[in-house]
């Protein structure tokens, strides 16, 4: 890596970025391999300090999967304000499924890098090795830079990846990723008896660089989802008794599928009150579940041009009381364009990843 990095002005490429047409559809933002390289070398040190677990203050602003939306983030922005003036929290999932993920994911770094204490990013299961070379990601940097610098370029953001903090917790009382809980987090090292402090050291103590592994605590904070309706009448018997399941098997074949007790056991161990995340289409935005104690937020609108939902950013300026509402929901409507546009935006195939 280090022969093709190059001294980067972070503020120009930011500027570059933000500032890009979000009525173009036909052009990309020039990245050279140059550029891509050295923002990931500059992200991958400025991570090198941060946990699996971080610790984030209020006010702040929380954005689910995005998908290569660049348009959307940009109107994002515009809307709520560019950091440091605001500041935001995403959820995982920033590339795939459409053909600006390059733009997407650079923008964020660089505003990470330029703004730390303003812009937090957490990692979604799209940011891996196995994800990012099957659902677009891969073939956008093919796309548009030639065969060597195209590998290095796909290298530098996958090792960039592998330093990404996992979850965040925000004031001690919300505790926030890209897919939700685990089964192992009722295993040792973890303890009731040990307070969020010492349950927050144990999960650091997974170390980074880090490429999840199948099954494991990780994969679960990326992968799992909350039991929906559907499933909410399943149960597992127990000597005589019939007790509603915890936990299931998870429909997309990764991970687990958690209940509402499963999710109050852990939000006790973390001596959180509730869970917000992404990693899953909400029609209108966002969707609460699990007796309000689990808030889905997603927000790329009219995801892969397949779509007609809605998104949303869950905007908190301080915590109050009511944990069951912690602030107000932003939504963001998708913008209307004609099939050939989205033939520009999106690859063809949607596969539920």
């Amino acid at each position: 890596m280090a022969r093709v990095l190059q001294n980067v002005d972070l503020k120009d490429l930011a500027n570059r970025l933000l500032t890009f047409d979000t009525e173009d559809v036909e052009n990309h933002v020039p990245l050279t391999a140059a550029e891509c390289l050295s923002v990931c070398h500059m992200a991958m040190e400025a991570m090198r300090s941060t946990d699996i677990c971080i610790h984030i203050k209020t006010p702040i602003n929380i954005v689910g999967d995005l998908h290569g939306q660049f348009h959307d983030l940009l109107r994002i922005f515009d809307a709520l304000g560019q950091p440091p003036e605001s500041r935001f929290l995403f959820l995982g999932d920033y590339i795939d499924r459409g053909k600006y993920s390059l733009e997407v994911m650079t923008l964020l770094f660089v505003l990470m890098l330029l703004y730390p204490n303003s812009v937090y990013l957490l990692r979604g299961n799209h940011e891996t090795a196995n994800i990012c070379c099957r659902y677009g990601f891969k073939d956008e940097i093919g796309q548009r830079m030639v065969r060597i610098q195209a590998h290095k370029v796909l290298g530098g953001f996958v090792r960039t990846f592998q330093w990404m903090p996992m979850c965040a917790i925000i004031d001690g009382q919300i505790f926030c990723c890209h897919g939700g809980i685990s089964p192992n987090f009722m295993l040792q090292p973890f303890n009731l008896r040990g307070g969020q402090q010492a349950n927050v050291q144990a999960l650091n103590e997974c170390k980074k660089p880090v490429e999840p592994v199948r099954p494991g605590i990780l994969c679960d904070i990326m992968w799992s989802d909350p039991i929906g309706t559907a499933f909410s009448a399943q149960f597992s018997q127990s000597s005589e008794t019939l007790t509603e399941a915890k936990w299931l098997p998870n429909k997309r074949g990764c991970s687990f599928s958690f209940s509402g007790q499963a999710l109050e056991e852990v939000m006790r161990l973390f001596q959180t009150q509730m869970l917000i995340r992404g990693h899953q289409v909400a029609m209108n935005g966002y969707q609460s579940q699990l007796n309000r104690r689990c808030v889905t937020v997603f927000s790329a609108p009219g995801y892969c041009g397949v779509y007609n939902n809605i998104s949303s950013i869950l905007q908190i300026e301080r915590l109050n009381d009511d944990s069951k509402s912690p602030g107000s929901f932003f939504l963001l409507r998708p913008m209307q364009r004609d099939p050939s546009a989205l033939a520009n935006l999106f690859w063809n195939e949607l596969r539920d990843i």
